[in-house]
């Protein structure tokens, strides 16, 4: 167990970044590691995480397996079944069924909200923010930033901070 948890944690600052083909190459080996172990609740969150990763690098159909399999195990677990909305809410969008997209997105946000753990929760609203501007919804898109960036700063993360200022800027709006 705690080598498939050292493995995807190995993963996060990839993903922090944006690498997320090196994140997701982390998160695949977990998920390897945790089934060969037989550790369904690692297996389980390990698919979320790669999910979620493989939709915002593009990689859809793998990203749909991956959160079909979270999603069908019926786990429990708060992250998992956070992550694996965000990850079939990108697929959605990607794929322009944008009710589905926010439907999900909006599963996944009201769930992160119910966290204290505020890095998680500014993630989840940036994909959220991702899956806005897929459909079209900048003002969406901007609110959902503008709730990251309030997050990480209250967290005191500044990749987290850094990486929503430049999104903002990029796309016009506010960068506090």
């Amino acid at each position: 167990m705690l080598l498939t948890v050292a493995t995807a944690r190995s993963g996060l600052p990839h993903f922090r970044r944006g690498d997320f083909a090196t994140a997701a190459r982390q998160l695949r080996a977990a998920l390897a590691i945790a089934e060969t172990e037989n550790d369904g609740p690692i297996a389980l969150a390990s698919a979320a995480e790669a999910a979620s990763v493989l939709a915002l690098s593009g990689d859809l159909r793998e990203a749909a397996r991956f959160a079909h399999l979270a999603r069908t195990t019926r786990s429990d677990t708060f992250p998992t079944n956070v992550l694996w909305r965000s990850a079939l809410a990108l697929v959605a969008a990607h794929e322009g069924r944008t009710e589905e997209a926010r439907l999900l997105s909006d599963e996944a946000r009201v769930r992160a909200s119910a966290s204290d753990h505020l890095t998680f929760r500014g993630e989840t609203l940036e994909q959220a923010a991702t899956v806005r501007r897929l459909a079209g919804d900048t003002a969406g898109e901007a609110e959902a930033l503008a709730e990251a960036l309030a997050l990480y700063e209250r967290k005191g993360n500044r990749v987290g901070g850094e990486r929503v200022r430049l999104m903002l800027s990029e796309r016009g709006g506010r960068d506090n």
